[in-house]
């Protein structure tokens, strides 16, 4: 019956040593699918009710006076730029 390295190893110490590559495989899999399973979890945005594109719309902003594009969802304006 042939007896493999990790088995004398056992027989030996009397510890069980598991092989560095398997562990490194394990954690990476586990750190994939947690990041999988958190990407998946994400709340993806509503579409806009009302956008108005190719326009030129003035916004009462000193710091943006003017406009190209605005997307209204509700009664908020929830984008002012460009197209």
């Amino acid at each position: 019956m042939f007896i493999g390295p990790s088995e004398k190893l056992k027989k030996l110490s009397g510890k069980s040593h598991s092989h560095p590559l398997l562990k490194f495989i394990f954690f990476s899999l586990l750190i994939a699918s947690i990041f999988f399973l958190q990407t998946g979890c994400t709340k993806k945005p509503e579409p806009a009710d009302l956008i108005i594109e190719e326009s030129r719309i003035y916004t009462v902003n000193s710091a943006q006076p003017w406009a190209e594009a605005v997307a209204v969802k509700g009664e908020r304006i929830v984008f002012v730029g460009s197209n």
